[in-house]
């Protein structure tokens, strides 16, 4: 089944003891990047809770948080550090008192330190544990349907495009065999014309020469095919070998007429051939 790397999925779980809301979020990641935001309170079962994850994910950035809430009575016990909150205090008071000002704690305040606050240290019930885990797994089960969801719209996407393609070369092996023949035309009219103005007339022939001529490739053309296929290019005639050689072939069919100088310069090849 294909499936997007790009997901989310959310859940809500309520019971008697507590409301659990999940959230995962996912985007395209090489290996699987787990990044987690939970509550001080259930921190040491980010072990267990990874094992859930595993089963559901491979590969990816998964962000997944969790906002828990606790019914009246069942709030945990959390870990508060008296010794590092009174020592600040205290700071705060000399450096009140260096300054000659008053000062009056905010306890209040002590509250917005994290640091000043952690997890008691108390493993969570089994029940409890148990509980989370089922509510991560329905996150993750919701989260893989909006995948599955945006992967099935990149499959008829992709099918559309396959079919549009294979209708387009289709098309241009339809119309492959008339676009020589149109270019030729094409080319024959225009050189015609060019020939009409000062009163001349297109020879078959020349036209057939100088289109072999023409579909000669530049001197760029023969350098970037060259450095892309060296040993091919290496094993094949220069490009002046093979028009020689179509010119021949064109000569032998009656094709190009041989004109006065061609005459000229086959009888003094011949005459250096034999010692003349």
């Amino acid at each position: 089944m294909l499936r997007s790397m790009t997901g989310f999925g959310r859940c809500l779980v309520e019971n008697d003891y507590t409301t659990q809301q999940w959230e995962v979020k996912s985007v395209n990641s090489r290996h699987l990047d787990l990044k987690w935001r939970l509550p001080l309170s259930v921190r040491s079962l980010e072990p267990r809770l990874e094992k859930v994850v595993r089963r559901y994910a491979s590969r990816g950035r998964v962000d997944v948080s969790l906002v828990l809430q606790y019914a009246p009575g069942n709030v945990p016990a959390m870990r508060f550090d008296m010794v590092q909150a009174a020592a600040m205090i205290d700071n705060l008071q000399a450096l009140a008192s260096t300054r000659g000002e008053s000062y009056v704690p905010d306890f209040n305040a002590l509250l917005q330190i994290p640091s000043l606050w952690g997890d008691s240290g108390e493993e969570l019930d089994e029940e409890m544990a148990l509980c989370l885990e089922e509510g991560l797994a329905l996150a993750l089960e919701d989260w893989n349907e909006a995948r599955s969801a945006e992967g099935r719209a990149l499959a008829t996407d992709m099918h559309s495009r396959i079919l549009r393609m294979e209708e387009w070369t289709g098309l241009i092996a339809e119309r492959a065999p008339n676009i020589k023949e149109e270019r030729a035309n094409a080319l024959r009219e225009r050189l015609s014309e060019a020939l009409a103005q000062n009163g001349q007339e297109l020879e078959e022939g020349r036209f057939l020469q100088e289109a072999v001529i023409l579909g000669r490739p530049s001197g760029r053309e023969r350098r970037a095919y060259a450095a892309q296929h060296a040993p091919v290019a290496a094993a094949r005639p220069a490009p002046n070998r093979r028009r020689r050689r179509a010119q021949a072939r064109l000569y032998a069919a009656g094709v190009l007429p041989r004109d006065q100088h061609l005459r000229q310069q086959t009888a003094r090849r011949a005459a250096v051939a034999h010692g003349g």
